[in-house]
């Protein structure tokens, strides 16, 4: 969805966030636009990997990106958000 097209039209110093499958973004073109592009930097928040994935080719690529920032996907996991997914599911089991 995410292709060379996408970017080449982003205004030059533009930043791209995305916490996307790595399949939804065309890392070949995000890397190029980077590399020659408008792009100024990157976050990918990679729902693909593993936390603590350290070896992950995908994940060891773009950590040699100083313009980016990568973290395995695990915003969703605090305390709060641990505390109401319970809350939901003794709801659901109750009901």
């Amino acid at each position: 969805m995410l292709y060379r097209k996408f970017f080449k039209s982003m205004k030059k110093g533009s930043c791209f966030i995305t916490a996307t499958d790595p399949k939804i973004c065309d890392i070949e073109a995000l890397l190029e636009a980077l590399d020659n592009g408008p792009l100024a930097g990157a976050a990918h928040d990679v729902a693909a990997l593993q936390t603590g994935d350290m070896d992950n080719p995908f994940y060891q690529r773009l950590l040699k990106y100083p313009n980016v920032l990568v973290t395995p996907h695990v915003a969703y996991f605090t305390d709060v958000t641990v505390r109401i997914r319970n809350d939901m599911m003794i709801d659901n089991v109750e009901a």
